[in-house]
């Protein structure tokens, strides 16, 4: 997704004091989600622009994307006064005062994993993890449409903050005062 970590950084200058803020955004190794039990490979594969373009058109062609035309079609011509919208974003936000409280444990990975799997209500239709980072975490959201998208925000870091907070009681202790795991500010994208 060409995603620049700077983001992160300018998200949080935006809502903390500018004189005690370092930015340290550029991590060499960010871990990607994989299903428990696999390992992650340590070299990573640089993807050209033409690959991607390529991949992206293969995606486009697939079975799925011409069943969900095909469906649409099929639904506008039965009552075309409707609408029916599927809307992909990716979310981004970073941990209070981007301090890195997720460590490498394997519990706490798989546990932020499968409450995302759980929100669907949420966001009106699916949530996937996409990398966990020590200071923030990277979501795909396939919504209908029917929320805005911050209040799919609001509500994610609602539910993510009572549950981690909740089930792992160590994390708060390195929040400091306060109990927000999450600053205000985030980032959005459409994917399509």
């Amino acid at each position: 997704m060409e995603f620049e970590e700077g983001i992160l950084c300018d998200l949080n200058r935006a809502v903390q004091d500018n004189s005690s803020f370092v930015c340290q955004a550029f991590r060499t190794r960010l871990r990607l989600t994989v299903p428990a039990g696999d390992k992650i490979q340590d070299n990573f594969i640089l993807v050209d622009r033409k690959s991607r373009h390529k991949s992206i058109q293969e995606i486009i062609a697939s079975d799925k994307v011409k069943y969900q035309k095909a469906l649409a079609l099929q639904k506008l011509t039965l009552d075309p006064d409707e609408f029916f919208i599927e809307l992909k974003y990716h979310l981004a936000w970073n941990v209070r005062n981007k301090k890195p409280i997720f460590s490498p444990d394997k519990g706490l990975f798989d546990f932020i994993l499968e409450a995302l799997l759980g929100c669907g209500d949420l966001v009106g239709g699916a949530a996937r993890l996409l990398w966990l980072a020590p200071d923030h975490l990277h979501i795909y959201i396939d919504s209908d449409g029917e929320k805005s998208i911050d209040t799919i925000i609001r509500k994610l870091k609602s539910f993510l903050n009572k549950s981690i907070l909740g089930e792992f009681p160590m994390i708060k202790k390195g929040l400091g005062k306060g109990r927000n795991l999450w600053d205000m500010a985030y980032f959005s994208e459409t994917l399509g």
